[in-house]
């Protein structure tokens, strides 16, 4: 086969080893510098590189029928588990390590499987053409009937595995044109699309990628002899690389993202640092335990570490058989605390308390797995005492239509107000119990996303006000406030019966309100709420209230935890902590 250049096939070889070997030293010490964000895009080269090769080695005719036929098979299960792969990653990183170290074994497994799957394969394939390219001469003397049997045999297994192939290829391209219009089409009231794009947002690299696998999927099954094969290869092509460029559009656009980000950030909270809150940062001693850079690529693909924390799950703050409200009567609310190993001092965060509170349109969602928990590790990680509470959920209002996720401990006829008072519980049950886990409350941030976010809104805002101390401990200090797209202001029957201040916490704004950092994704249809946030901090002369907010992000689109948008966040968020926490007393 002299038509076929043999330099191609070593260089093959030699990017798709290159990353086996960067991809296993990132796993045994994950880090943040600039190197990995190099590597994060020599990944993404190699993988495209490796769609284009594969195409082009299946579309030449190879003198072996044997060889044609085996590297055509292989080149197949490299389409299906490659695109298997992309799944599996963001599955993991979505989900996150957790406390059980069974399921950490299976997922870190699945990782180091899926690194090999990407890159052992086309490896393997151009290992296997060179080294069959120098017994070809010895293959053409096979007898007519050998060939008929190789051809009949690849034929059966080809035939299989083009059914499978076009199956994910259709549903790869479909995945893309969907992502696109998430991505540039207007903010959609639609609930699918609503909830879809808390999925499709964050994971557009893998998408991309995906789309690039179908398309050289379908080129690579397309019948060859066919009068339009040439006209179809090309429509092909172009579809493919336009919704793979589109999907790519987020994480090209991060660096403006982050750009913006310094300027909001700083224009926020320079006024309270002397000017410049970097200069604080610079001059910590824990300048080694924050991140590097705002985004690092190939964390994105495998995970931005693990986070050796102390967890205690499933710790029982409320018993509503004990409660002075009926309503309260069939519920038990739990939360999980996720504690720092090293000595308080040794770490940023000091033993900060923080309190983190789940969304779900207060009709669903959880502690735990539903609430980000790798965001608890990588918090605990840094020296905060980290609690993730339940608490109430409406059972009669169809926020989501019929969808109901959540454990059936927290289920009642709950108004706003209930919410807010479980939660109040949770704080005097700290009051408590705070020396147990070492838990500093002179230095207390509560976050929360969506209905979560309000709800921490209203419980920081009503705590710091001083002025529901019969459902809020006085005890906790509030130093800060962390919303995700908080929902602000919601309509639904059981919000109307619940105080003002509380569906919509802005009111509680004042002079000494405790300064607040914003999540919140641009095509979100909560914006507004998040912008009246930050107005109503303005309104009364103070500047600590930064809104970040993230081109082409959806809503919950922090659920990526490596993902370009949380990365970036994170960044910021824990040099929020820092400075108003440990620093700012």
């Amino acid at each position: 086969m002299k038509q076929f250049p043999l330099y191609i096939t070593i260089f093959s070889i030699i990017i798709n080893v290159l990353n086996i070997i960067t991809g296993s030293i990132y796993l045994a010490n994950p880090s943040n510098s600039l190197i990995w964000n190099i590597n994060g895009l020599f990944i993404i080269f190699t993988i495209m590189f490796n769609y284009f090769f594969l195409s082009f080695l299946n579309s030449k005719q190879l003198e072996s029928p044997k060889q044609k036929s085996d590297i055509r098979i292989l080149s197949y299960l490299y389409f299906v588990f490659s695109f298997l792969s992309f799944i599996v990653l963001f599955f993991v990183n979505f989900t996150g390590f957790t406390p059980v170290k069974s399921i950490n074994v299976i997922f870190s497994v699945a990782i180091v499987l899926s690194l090999l799957f990407l890159f052992s394969f086309p490896a393997f394939i151009s290992l296997y053409w060179l080294v069959k390219k120098r017994r070809i001469k010895d293959q053409l003397e096979n007898t007519e009937k050998e060939k008929e049997k190789e051809k009949e045999k690849g034929t059966i297994v080809c035939k299989i595995a083009k059914v499978i192939l076009l199956i994910l290829a259709l549903l790869g391209l479909s995945l893309g044109i969907v992502t696109s219009i998430i991505f540039f089409a207007p903010r959609m009231q639609n609930t699918f699309f609503f909830l879809l794009s808390v999925f499709v947002a964050p994971a557009g690299i893998f998408i991309g990628l995906i789309v690039l696998n179908s398309s050289s999927t379908l080129i690579n099954i397309s019948n060859k002899r066919s009068k339009y094969f040439k006209a179809k290869i090309a429509l092909i092509a172009v579809f493919g690389l336009t919704f793979t460029s589109l999907s790519f559009v987020p994480v090209a656009y991060t660096p403006y993202t982050i750009k913006q980000a310094e300027l909001e950030f700083s224009n926020a909270f320079n006024p309270y640092f002397d000017g410049d809150w970097k200069k604080v940062i610079e001059n910590s001693s824990f300048t080694d335990y924050f991140l590097d850079d705002p985004f690092q690529l190939t964390g994105y693909f495998f995970g931005i570490g693990k986070f050796d924390v102390q967890v205690i799950t499933d710790v029982l703050y409320f018993n509503g058989s004990k409660s002075n409200y009926s309503v309260d009567k069939d519920i038990k609310l739990y939360f999980d605390a996720y504690l720092p190993k090293q000595t308080s001092e040794t770490l940023p965060g000091k033993n900060s308390t923080i309190i983190r509170i789940h969304g779900g349109g207060w009709v669903l969602g959880d502690k735990g797995q539903l609430n980000v928990q790798m965001m608890n590790r990588y918090l605990a990680a840094q020296g905060y005492c980290v609690f993730d509470i339940q608490y109430g959920l409406n059972n009669e209002t169809p926020v989501f239509g019929k969808l109901k996720i959540g454990p059936e401990n927290v289920y009642g006829q709950f108004t706003i107000d209930d919410m807010i008072r479980q939660i109040g519980n949770f704080t005097f049950y700290l009051e408590e119990h705070a020396e147990e886990y070492g838990a500093n409350l002179d230095k207390v941030f509560i976050s929360g996303s969506s209905a979560g976010g309000q709800l921490a809104l209203a419980t920081a805002l009503s705590i710091d006000s001083g002025n529901y101390t019969e459902i809020f401990s006085n005890k906790l200090r509030i130093k800060g406030i962390i919303p995700y797209y908080p929902a602000n202001n919601v309509k639904y029957e059981f919000a109307t019966k619940s105080k003002d201040e509380w569906v919509n916490p802005s009111i509680l704004i004042n002079e000494s309100s405790p300064p607040c950092l914003i999540f919140q994704g641009e095509k979100d249809r909560l914006i507004e709420e998040s912008e009246i946030i930050k107005n109503a901090y303005l309104g009364t002369g103070k500047t600590d209230c930064a809104l970040l907010t993230f081109p082409y992000a959806g809503h919950a689109a922090d659920i990526y935890f490596p993902g370009y948008f949380n990365q970036v966040f994170l960044y910021y968020l824990e040099r929020f902590l820092y400075l108003y926490g440990s620093y700012k007393s």
